[in-house]
């Protein structure tokens, strides 16, 4: 359903807060939808010294999707 509602409703390029969204939604929308992974690898225990940079200009756009699994699913926390 997730990768459905992006691509029919032109949110091609959305934000990939955690690991293991981009793939199945890039495969599941034919590639129509692109997530843009932010989140960095560094630990899985807190974001990189990088994250907020990397963040930071997304933010100033309201219309940005941000995609997170939810709690028990989240596998990069912080």
């Amino acid at each position: 359903h997730l990768a459905y509602h992006l691509r029919y409703n032109g949110m091609g390029a959305p934000l990939a807060l955690d690991w293991g969204i981009d793939a199945p939604v890039r495969y599941l929308s034919q590639g129509a939808v692109t997530p843009i992974e932010i989140f960095g690898y560094a630990s899985p225990a807190a974001p990189d010294d990088g994250f907020a940079g990397r963040l930071a200009p997304f933010l100033e756009n309201p219309d940005n999707v941000y995609l997170l699994h939810s709690e028990g699913a989240t596998v990069f926390a912080g």
